[in-house]
Formats: structure tokens, sequence, C-alpha cells
């Protein structure tokens, strides 16, 4: 497994050019079919909740990526809630 945070202007210096939170989401997902699923939440609203927040660093951008073949569905949703908890929710 990798745990990739990507870096970014912040919202309010960028002009809202690059690093924006469509860009962000358009990047992590627009990749050749099969490469990238979305096991948890909802990127239009991701991207919906990012934009309307006014603080100059919103929200981060990054990914959980798991190459191994073994790993189940189930296994990688509860890593990815453990993480969770570990990162935001304390």
């Amino acid at each position: 497994m990798l745990i990739k945070f990507f870096k970014r202007p912040p919202k309010r210096t960028n002009g809202g050019k690059g690093g924006s939170p469509k860009t962000s989401m358009n990047y992590l997902l627009n990749k050749p079919e099969g490469e990238v699923r979305v096991l948890h939440g909802n990127p239009e609203l991701s991207v919906r909740l990012a934009e309307a927040m006014e603080s100059a660093n919103p929200y981060s951008v990054g990914c959980l990526s798991f190459e191994e073949a073994d790993i189940s569905e189930e296994d990688k949703k509860a890593i990815m809630q453990k993480f969770e908890r570990a990162s935001w929710l304390g």
C-alpha cells in the first residue's frame, strides 16, 4: 500500500488555477479504465465541499493506493477507516 499526499498551492493564492479541488479530483480519477476505483466517498460532493470552503488551506489531496492483488475489498475498506481515524478523527 502507498499513502501519498499531493502538494498544491493555497486556494487564496493561486487565483483558481492548478490545485483547485476539481483539478485535483480530475487528476486522481482520469486514469485508464480499471486503473482507479473509488472505494469510499463521493468525489463530486468532496469537490463541492472543498470549493465552498473559505480558508486559505481548506483541504488536503491524497490517496491510498493498493497494488497488492491478494487484499480483499473488505480489508481495503478496514485499512482506509483506520487510516482516517488515525489521520483526522483522533
